[in-house]
């Protein structure tokens, strides 16, 4: 690679490789197996592809269900957050909050005790 020469250009355009024409009953032939080939994709693989990821999507939204429970809290309830810091010296739990919207996604939006919103939606743990 390093070091050494390049090799001299050849002129392959003259070979048999591409010079090699079909007949029309190969041409047909091979049209029919391409056709053969998509069929069987539309009607066996697909189908069958597609039923295995439908399986294996809901057993994992069972599996990730039973882990995961919702919780509905009231708008107006008053609630702890709990510390991301683990020092011995911090806080465990920070708050109270109160909870003054939920979303759709299932995230609250919370203020303080002064009225100011926090910064980022939370999730019930």
């Amino acid at each position: 690679m390093f070091g050494r020469y390049a090799n001299a250009f050849n002129d392959f355009s003259s070979s048999e490789l591409y010079n090699y024409e079909l007949s029309p009953s190969e041409i047909k032939q091979n049209i029919k197996q391409i056709q053969d080939f998509a069929s069987n994709l539309q009607n066996e693989i697909f189908p069958n592809t597609n039923n295995k990821t439908s399986i294996t999507n809901s057993k994992r939204a069972k599996y990730f269900d039973g882990k995961n429970k919702l919780t509905n809290i009231p708008i107006g309830t008053f609630v702890i957050i709990k510390s991301k810091c683990n020092s011995k010296l911090n806080e465990r739990n920070i708050g109270p909050y109160e909870i003054v919207t939920k979303h759709s996604t299932g995230t609250y939006t919370l203020k303080d005790q002064t009225g100011q919103f926090l910064p980022h939606k939370y999730v019930t743990s």
